[in-house]
């Protein structure tokens, strides 16, 4: 890896870990920087800017695929894990913090809303057929994530908690089995 690339890599690393958890309003260039131990200026060069920064953090997440070959019945398994196996690791970044995180964002929001159509509501409705269903199994979804975000496990992992895995099996089957008018 070349130092320009090197270099490029430890931005995008330590952006995404801040933007991602903080959020793009919340964070300084300045602290990009120094987490990545490069010089600010290096931002403008590379990227373009704070916003081109933040856009290169989000290539990694164009190419998730929340779905694989998920089908209407392997759906709550495929969403289970990502809500609730994604917790092993402390560190792991998921695409949905940087959902959740920046969705309302006024300068990063409109994109950020545009990746969780493409990424999730589309696909889902393809899925589903159903917008009630997809509504409502996005709301779980992103309530769950809220969830975890602001009442952190304590103690044991949840990941490792049989009944929460339980729990979050049933919300998301729940609103797979709502039918509209019921």
């Amino acid at each position: 890896m070349t130092d320009a690339h090197s270099t490029q890599h430890k931005l995008i690393t330590q952006a995404r870990a801040l933007f991602w958890t903080r959020g793009y309003s919340n964070v300084g260039l300045r602290e990009i920087a120094k987490g990545a131990g490069v010089d600010v200026a290096l931002i403008s060069r590379y990227f373009g800017g704070k916003k081109g920064l933040f856009d290169a953090t989000l290539e990694e997440a164009r190419h998730v695929d929340f779905f694989g070959d998920a089908t209407r019945e392997t759906l709550v398994d495929a969403f289970e894990h990502l809500l609730v196996s994604k917790h092993h690791s402390p560190c792991e970044l998921s695409v949905l913090d940087l959902l959740l995180t920046n969705v309302s964002d006024a300068d990063v929001g409109e994109t950020v809303r545009a990746m969780l159509k493409t990424k999730l509501e589309d696909p889902l409705a393809e899925l589903l057929g159903n917008t009630d269903q997809v509504t409502l199994f996005m709301s779980v979804v992103l309530g769950v994530s809220v969830m975890e975000k602001t009442s952190p496990p304590s103690g044991q992992p949840k990941a490792h908690s049989a009944d929460y895995t339980r729990q979050v099996r049933h919300l998301l089957d729940s609103a797979l089995q709502f039918k509209s008018g019921s």
